[in-house]
């Protein structure tokens, strides 16, 4: 029977299987305690490194903690019971956090210096568990990838002073230049630092650059933007300059960056300029505290220059990506067994490059159903982890039936012709030293001739033909296929023959099955 009725928000999904899954209901727990436990320990170090941060995060803390250890109570409660708990505590949180403002901006006015010492020294112990996953991942493929990538999705120069399409109050006068910042990748590129805040940085610079406490913030934002600038000097979209027979590249201090341990995973070196925003911003507070001290009226010019920057700041109307969830995925979060969900189109996704077709939404229809899946995006996935999965199976062949199909936009495969291109020409105006050391990174030799990890697991994907056994492999409960792969007759002929499928809905071009012959049965 197909399903056609209203969509269903889904929101049961996690206590459904909090309550029929007690494996699930213990790592709920495992959530609260750390949550709650790092959130009174951030909040007491808060309090005697006297940093507003400290605390703030720590609210942060004790809000998750608080809310899951609720959610896990509210099993036996009503609905009405849980939406009144569930108010009370948005509100007190609310309250907390406009405590937290209102101290921080008491805090601006009367100024004191936290203990940085004990801030880094919590920070090391929150940051110790991701650290401790890191090494231990290290050595087993999780920091692959070519150096080529890396080369151009660093920051343009000209985008610090160019503003982003959409501006409110600029327009799209940059629009054609973000168009080659970062080979069409807006997102990454984008690192307009304002116009406003540049000049008020600029006078600390040159009024304040012998204060003590300004001198580290000058160095500390010089050498993050230099990171930002990633391996190689990119301006107006170009990194070889010169003319006729004198044509070279400029290479950067990120190409250090590529060496060094754990660090050396970093691909889009753009991102530093988070720092670099952080740099400007206490510098410009410099600024405007050196301006305030010798105009009439400091708080009216005070109330124009927040203005200005946030108009500079501003996008109306605001960019939002309207995404149509279908009701399937709130029917199957109801099932509290622990089921595998396949997405076609099928494939998965790294931040170097991918294999096969994935869905982008797939993880986003992934927060209703709040199952495992086949496939998807995740910034680093072990070498070893795609082999083991590309082996399943059947899914060689559903990736060929994919390809017979034109292959829906992907700014990652997009973008590795353009980035392959520009790498070769790099090749030939860097200096000698620097080229022989480049050419003995094998990654880079695997980037220029097109053997990347993924290409190579699709090769011996394409060796599996039979989806028989796939079911008991991952425990397959459902699959879904979306337009315009259940429009194709192949793909549709070959999951329903090869697996033991239910259609259970049907809408806008969707199909959904479900697995009849489950793993444990």
């Amino acid at each position: 029977m197909l399903e056609n009725e209203t969509s269903d928000c889904g929101c049961t999904g996690d206590t459904q299987r909090a309550g029929a899954d007690p494996a699930y209901r213990r790592a709920l727990w495992i959530v609260v305690l750390l949550n709650l436990g790092f959130g009174v320990f951030e909040a007491f170090g808060g309090f005697l490194a006297d940093s507003q941060a400290l605390k703030a995060d720590a609210l942060d803390f004790i809000g998750d903690g608080s809310i899951t250890l609720i959610g896990i109570l509210a099993l036996a409660w009503t609905a009405r019971t849980r939406a009144r708990v569930a108010l009370a505590q948005g509100l007190f949180l609310g309250v907390l956090g406009l405590g937290v403002i209102g101290l921080a901006v008491w805090r601006s006015l009367n100024a004191v210096a936290p203990e940085a010492g004990l801030m880094g020294g919590i920070a090391v112990v929150g940051f110790a568990p991701i650290l401790w996953m890191l090494l231990g991942t290290a050595q087993s493929g999780y920091l692959y990838g070519g150096w080529g990538a890396s080369a151009k999705l660093g920051a343009d120069l000209l985008a610090f002073v160019t503003p982003p399409p959409g501006s409110l109050l600029y327009g799209d006068i940059g629009a054609g230049l973000y168009e080659v910042f970062s080979g069409g990748n807006a997102v990454e590129g984008t690192v307009f630092a304002g116009y406003v805040v540049l000049a008020l940085a600029a006078t600390c610079t040159l009024c304040l650059r012998g204060d003590e406490a300004v001198r580290p913030w000058l160095l500390l934002t010089l050498a993050f933007f230099l990171l930002s600038l990633g391996p190689l000097l990119h301006i107006g979209g170009d990194f070889v300059f010169g003319a006729g027979p004198v044509r070279f590249a400029v290479p950067l201090p990120y190409v250090i960056v590529r060496y060094l341990p754990l660090i050396k995973g970093a691909r889009v070196a753009a991102r530093f300029d988070i720092m670099v925003a952080l740099g400007l911003a206490v510098l410009s507070a410099y600024g405007v505290r050196y301006w305030l001290g010798r105009v009439e009226r400091p708080g009216r010019w005070t109330a124009v220059i927040v203005l200005l920057i946030a108009l500079e700041y501003l996008r109306l109307p605001y960019p939002v990506a309207p995404v149509d969830m279908p009701s399937a995925y709130a029917t199957i979060a109801r099932d509290g067994r622990d089921r595998v969900v396949m997405e076609v189109p099928l494939g998965w996704r790294t931040g170097w490059g991918s294999t096969g077709r994935s869905l982008d939404r797939q993880q986003l229809f992934q927060i209703v159903h709040g199952k495992r899946l086949l496939g998807g995006f995740a910034s680093r996935i072990p070498e070893e982890e795609l082999k083991r999965m590309a082996a399943l199976p059947g899914l060689g062949r559903l990736l060929e039936l994919q390809e017979e199909l034109p292959a829906p936009y992907s700014p990652t495969a997009a973008r590795r012709p353009f980035i392959r291109a520009q790498m070769r020409e790099l090749l030939q105006h860097l200096p000698e030293f620097v080229l022989e050391r480049l050419m003995r990174d094998e990654s880079v030799q695997n980037f220029l001739a097109d053997t990347s990890v993924e290409r190579q697991i699709a090769e011996q994907a394409a060796r599996s033909r039979s989806l028989e056994g796939l079911v008991d492999a991952v425990g397959l409960g459902y699959v879904f296929v979306h337009p315009p792969y259940s429009a194709h007759a192949p793909i549709r002929n070959y999951l329903e023959l090869g697996l033991p499928l239910e259609k259970f809905y049907e809408r806008d071009g969707v199909l959904g099955y479900r697995v009849v012959k489950q793993a444990d049965q």
